[in-house]
């Protein structure tokens, strides 16, 4: 909440169950409706990002998809300074940022 100057997008590794109105629905549901932008696509659109941030976006398996779990904190210019996995320490992710808003 207080840091205004960021942006956070997701990156659908799910094109054909990641709808338009799936991911609204689920922003809505999270509260983060107006604070995150959620990339979705076919697979051919979304191969380029997975490939240039090395993120798997593979099989599905018992009904849930495998893929790769990584946060990238990125600077304006789009360079990566930061690269954390989903049960990174909160306080880890606000001292970065801090870092970069400076």
């Amino acid at each position: 909440d207080q840091a205004d100057d960021v942006a956070i997008v997701a990156v659908s590794t799910d094109p054909n169950g990641d709808s338009p109105a799936a991911t609204r629905q689920f922003l809505s549901r999270q509260g983060l409706s107006d604070r995150v932008r959620y990339l979705v696509g076919t697979y051919d659109e979304l191969a380029p990002v997975w490939q240039a941030y090395h993120i798997y976006a593979g099989d599905r398996r018992d009904g849930l998809e495998a893929h790769t779990d990584a946060i990238y904190v990125l600077d304006r210019d789009g360079g990566q300074r930061v690269f954390l996995r989903s049960d990174f320490d909160p306080d880890e992710l606000a001292s970065a940022l801090r870092k970069l808003l400076r």
